[in-house]
């Protein structure tokens, strides 16, 4: 039950403070603002009765007041005349904080002590902003309940039970038997892991291997294609020459006037049979062009796949390296696991404790207490025998 009061108490304590704090910047606030709107007003009126003395009026301060004055009610500011004692202070003041009204008086002229005195109201201003003392004291209710709320919730939070040497102990234990575990699993997984990134090394580079050969087996077929076009050509030039000398043959015989028929004949047959040599030759001319052209895409994507292969097989043994070294890690990990299990282990066997070195009084005091019974029965014994 007290510690409910107490609870109860504490906020309603911090609450207090609270109100206080804002009430009073609240209040200070409201006062300033209606300050400067007085002070305001005043300057006016005071300008207003400088202008009222130039145009001869008799009475400027109460002409001033009436004009400033002026509205319907409620009339917010309130202007009016007042003639002080002579030597009094120029500028007084008075703020009631419960109704928010402010009487302000300004002396004009020292020598009569006439001026006017401003009443203004800015309203109530309470807690936390509120316009009203209803909404005040709800806001304060409302504040008050919160705390109360928050501190029995806080209070009520399960704190974490501390664990006595033993159970700590037991609980390092386990954890230790869990992590251990897991880094097997982990070891397991990264020893199949480098397994398998071995494989895929070897498989890179057999592929890059054969990549390779069938790269030089497209580059070599383009090379002898070439060199086979070249043969075409001369092929083709030598085809053009005998079709030039039989040509001539033909002319030079039709020219003798004792020609032969059948040398004719036979000379027109070889020229045709080169012509269509020649166009064969064309032909395959034409079909080489053609593979050759089809075969030089081949041998750019075998360059492009042979140094894709290449570029693999090195991430491929810079990622088994990092491997490697993360094994290493994990191994290190185990170890230090391994031996802060056997430190655990080993503290909850009890220490040797030393037996307290026994004073010359104390040995001195055994001693004779060992000896007092063999003492007696001595004097016993000397007692019978007389």
């Amino acid at each position: 039950m007290m510690h409910i009061v107490a609870r109860i108490g504490i906020a309603a304590g911090v609450t207090a403070g609270v109100y206080y704090l804002n009430t009073a910047r609240a209040q200070r606030q409201s006062q300033e603002e209606a300050l400067r709107w007085a002070r305001q007003v005043a300057a006016q009126a005071e300008g207003m009765v400088l202008v009222g003395k130039q145009n001869g009026n008799l009475d400027p301060i109460s002409w001033a007041a009436g004009f400033l004055t002026q509205g319907s009610e409620p009339r917010a500011v309130r202007v009016s005349k007042i003639e002080v004692k002579p030597g009094q202070n120029s500028e007084t003041l008075s703020f009631d904080q419960k109704t928010g009204s402010l009487e302000y008086a300004r002396v004009f002229s020292p020598e009569d002590g006439s001026g006017v005195k401003i009443q203004l109201s800015v309203g109530y201003s309470g807690f936390l902003g509120a316009k009203s003392k209803v909404v005040n004291d709800l806001f304060a209710f409302s504040v008050f309940s919160f705390l109360c709320f928050f501190i029995f919730v806080v209070s009520h939070l399960q704190r974490p039970k501390r664990l006595d040497d033993s159970e700590l102990r037991n609980s390092i234990l386990t954890w230790l038997s869990g992590a251990k575990g897991l880094l097997t699993q982990l070891g397991i997984h990264i020893r199949e892991m480098v397994r398998e990134a071995q494989n895929l090394a070897v498989a890179s580079a057999q592929s890059r291997n054969t990549m390779a050969s069938l790269r030089d087996r497209i580059h070599s077929e383009i090379r002898e294609l070439r060199d086979s076009k070249k043969l075409f050509q001369e092929v083709e030039n030598l085809a053009v020459q005998a079709e030039v000398n039989a040509l001539n043959l033909l002319i030079r015989n039709s020219r003798v006037s004792s020609s032969d028929d059948e040398f004719s004949m036979k000379t027109e047959d070889i020229h045709r049979i080169l012509q269509k040599i020649r166009k064969l030759n064309q032909k395959n001319q034409s079909k080489m062009n053609h593979v050759e052209v089809q075969l030089e895409p081949w041998a750019t994507d075998a360059d492009i796949a042979f140094q894709t292969y290449a570029d693999v097989l090195k991430a491929t043994q810079g990622m088994d390296g990092h491997i490697r070294k993360t094994t290493e890690t994990l191994l290190g990990h185990a170890t230090l696991i391994k031996n802060l299990r056997g430190k655990v282990e080993n503290a909850d066997e009890p220490p040797l404790t030393k037996e307290p070195a026994q004073s010359e009084n104390q040995v001195f005091t055994s001693t004779a207490s060992k000896k007092a019974p063999f003492k007696r029965r001595r004097l016993r014994a000397l007692s019978r025998w007389r």
